[in-house]
């Protein structure tokens, strides 16, 4: 093989293995990282329509996404009534903007926990997979339906992403 020959193919290797190495820092710069959750607003909160999908692993069988919302007291003190909502708004902070995570949101309910008599079935906490984009907001909440969710006691929400905790709020449900 000649001199001329040999230098155009170590040419190409070295050009190849050049942008392998950009695209693998390109793929790299946009994996998303989490940086930390802001929790921006929390409290009781007047929602609208909600949108109800059967879960088998939730209290009352189903989990639901209000289509609206809007904070109606500021507040960590919850009164253990029937209809009310609580929880907050928080924002996911990391890079790049815009890119999709999933958040795992936690309800940890008080001792004794929940128990659903329709169901048969007791709860500690609830767990829940939320993909929302970094710099996007998210709003979490726990609406009382049943009788039998109106525990009294510290109701903390957390927040995770992969195996690390971001954000909790604590809400103390009382009897009125």
């Amino acid at each position: 093989m000649s001199h001329a020959t040999l230098r155009r193919r170590t040419a190409r290797v070295g050009l190849a293995t050049v942008l392998l190495l950009i695209a693998a820092g390109s793929a790299r710069a946009q994996t998303p990282e989490v940086t930390r959750i802001d929790i921006e607003q929390y409290g009781i909160y007047d929602v609208g329509e909600r949108i109800k999908t059967a879960d088998p692993n939730a209290p009352g069988g189903r989990t639901e996404e209000p289509s609206e919302y809007r904070l109606t007291r500021q507040t960590t003190a919850v009164p253990a009534q029937s209809g009310t909502s609580f929880g907050l708004v928080y924002r996911v902070r990391g890079e790049p903007a815009g890119g999709e995570v999933t958040i795992r949101e936690i309800v940890r309910f008080p001792p004794p926990g929940l128990y659903d008599p329709a169901s048969g079935k007791s709860f500690a906490s609830f767990e829940y997979d939320r993909v929302t984009k970094i710099g996007g907001g998210a709003f979490s909440t726990y609406g009382f339906d049943y009788d039998w969710e109106l525990v009294p006691g510290p109701w903390t929400f957390e927040y995770w992403y992969g195996d690390r905790k971001l954000a909790e709020q604590t809400f103390t449900v009382a009897l009125p």
